[in-house]
């Protein structure tokens, strides 16, 4: 007998299975019911007949299937759900994780409750089922109600709270170092042409661009605000921005990961002075290949920051007239502009070869009230500046990270693999746009993604697409990332927005220096971060229902996107996509343009339905 450790999941048309790792290959291991009660994310033990490389030996006859045997770790210890009873016995029937409903057992200091509340819950006796035990330690009110809701998903989490005193007072304190006094310990790029773009929710950026053009060579320059020089690790600021890990949905009424002040004080490049920077230069060939990565700490003095439809005018050549104060105002920039042009086309095209999956096209954008309600949903097209930025951001990262892999020097890698689905895992609910004849092979991701570019069912695809680029698994270990067709991949670029992106810069920097570096100290922000993707899917879609919510006797135009069982997927004009069911005498057809009502809305899944 073999003893392995594993993930428990569960699957959705077939056995569960355990993921288990062994050599650097995954391997999942079909598993039977049992005594023991696992759930999904559960870290458990099994026992094989044999090891398990022989196992799945190309050939091997092995059909017998495992038990789990033990509970390592479980995934959950708190759970949030509805309170309900039957026969005069209260149950806990859990949002998540948990596929059963739980006897509640109450205790001083509980909650009172009601059937039909929002509750979280901590489990007790969690070994055997019959044992189970609920104890409710929140009641949010009626689990029919937006707020409740949003109440339980933020519960006990940093999100659309305010900063700790000591994080402001540190924040109110950070004023940016004269650069001038640091050039004798960093190279002195002011005489480089540095520019920023931008941003669509912010009007600012933490990062600033060069480049250059010579003997078939690109060198391009990324230069992002050295956040890390004014943050140390341990200080109030930085507790409370690992605690939080990302800023969710960024913009005025988002949650940031820093207060204002600090973030217009420290990570701004938009102001035209000379600043502190985490620069990389990464040297390409005609063919987008990487010739060369330099890292070095800086100081530059950024020249302008472009508007992104300015660029996106000068580059396409629009009404020559027009031009001609754009061109003034550009000048010493627009060669610049040109050149990037150039090489993000190169670097696309040379990354959608190679297997990668093209971006979105458009951001969706949430508009809320003083209450956090929502009050609109609108899909903002990305410029193609956004999108130029975009590639030339995912070369730089993949650079970065073989440079820093190399020299064994410690960081955060951002790694993504299409999601595999077989007759164990099923094909989930949420991908039934997608075309589910081609979820069993492999590139099925990049297929779809092709087949979507200019059809009706484009903004949900790759908005989905996006999504799956958000939720990449961050580790101290490289990985593929199948979205961008890379075997390794950071980000730094980005501190005031995602507190991975902090950490690089500070690994960065030990490189640079020749420093020890230990990645492992963080790895409590890391999850912290990768928790703030699962929050975030979940707000998206209570936030969508407040929207269906608050146009619930309007009429709206929809585009019917695809068939599937029980009626047709729809996709809203700003992006929204929502279930119609069938109706007795009444069919449809992919394409086909609709004007609907909702119908019902669902809080506790997130979802709501169209007639």
């Amino acid at each position: 007998m073999f003893k392995y450790r594993g993930i428990f999941h569960r699957a959705v048309s077939a056995d569960d299975y355990v993921t288990v790792t062994e050599a650097g290959r995954e391997y999942d291991i079909p598993v039977l019911s049992g005594p023991v009660v696992a759930f999904e994310g559960d870290t458990v033990e099994v026992f094989t007949q044999g090891e398990i490389a022989r196992i799945f030996a190309p050939g091997s006859a092995y059909k017998q299937k495992c038990r789990v045997c033990d509970v390592v770790r479980r995934a959950c210890d708190v759970v949030t759900g509805e309170y309900v009873v039957v026969d005069r016995t209260a149950y806990l029937v859990p949002d998540s994780y948990i596929p059963y409903r739980v006897k509640i057992k109450g205790s001083a200091g509980s909650p009172e409750c009601a059937p039909g509340d929002k509750i979280k819950a901590e489990i007790l006796k969690y070994r055997t089922f019959s044992a189970m035990r609920a104890r409710p330690v929140a009641n949010f009110g009626r689990a029919d109600t937006f707020r409740a809701n949003l109440n339980a998903a933020l519960h006990g989490t940093p999100y659309f709270a305010p900063f700790s005193a000591a994080a402001e007072k540190q924040a109110s304190a950070a004023r940016p170092y004269e650069a001038v006094n640091y050039i004798s310990r960093r190279r002195d790029l002011r005489g480089k042409t540095v520019f920023t773009f931008s941003e669509t929710e912010t009007g600012r950026s933490s990062y600033a661009f060069s480049v250059s053009f010579s003997e078939n060579e690109w060198v391009l320059g990324l230069h992002a605000a050295d956040v890390a020089e004014y943050l140390a690790p341990g200080t109030p600021l930085d507790n409370e921005a690992a605690k939080r890990g990302k800023a969710l949905f960024p913009g005025r009424d988002g949650s940031p990961l820093f207060p204002e002040q600090f973030r217009r004080s420290v990570c701004d490049l938009g102001i035209e002075r000379p600043v502190l920077a985490v620069s990389a230069f990464v040297t390409f060939d005609i063919h987008g290949n990487v010739l060369d990565t330099d890292l070095c700490e800086s100081v530059i003095d950024p020249v302008l920051t472009a508007s992104a439809s300015d660029v996106d005018a000068l580059v396409s050549g629009a009404d020559s007239s027009a031009l001609l104060p754009l061109r003034r105002k550009y000048s010493a920039v627009t060669p610049s502009f040109e050149q990037l042009y150039e090489l993000a086309a190169v670097l696309r095209a040379k990354r959608l070869a190679g297997g990668g999956v093209d971006f979105d096209l458009c951001d969706r954008v949430f508009a809320f009230d003083s209450e956090k309600r929502v009050s609109g949903v609108s899909l903002v097209p990305r410029s193609d500046s956004a999108l130029m930025a975009a590639e030339l951001l995912a070369a730089v990262g993949e650079a970065c990270a073989e440079k820093l892999r190399y020299s064994g020097a410690g960081c955060v890698y951002s790694s993504l693999g299409e999601r595999v689905y077989n007759a164990a895992t099923g094909v989930p609910n949420d991908r039934y746009l997608l075309g589910p004849e081609e979820y069993f092979t492999p590139g099925y991701t990049a297929r779809e993604a092709a087949k979507a570019r200019g059809t009706s069912a484009e903004h949900y695809c790759f908005a989905y697409l996006t999504d799956e680029t958000d939720d990449a698994f961050l580790s101290p270990v490289p990985a593929p990332h199948y979205m961008l067709n890379a075997q390794k991949y950071i980000r730094f670029y980005a501190p005031a927005k995602r507190y991975s992106d902090l950490v690089n810069q500070r690994a960065i920097k030990a490189f640079i220096r020749e420093e020890p570096f230990d990645v492992r100290r963080y790895e409590r922000a890391i999850n912290a971060e990768m928790s703030a993707y699962a929050l975030k899917r979940r707000l998206t879609g209570l936030f969508e229902c407040a929207y269906a919510a608050k146009n619930r006797d309007t009429e709206l135009k929809a585009t019917v996107l695809n068939i599937c069982t029980g009626g047709a997927a729809l996709l809203l004009e700003n992006g929204v996509c929502a279930f119609m069911p069938a109706a007795e005498g009444k069919s449809v057809r992919p394409g086909e343009k609709l004007k609907v009502k909702v119908k019902n809305i669902d809080y506790r899944l997130g979802r709501f339905t169209l007639e």
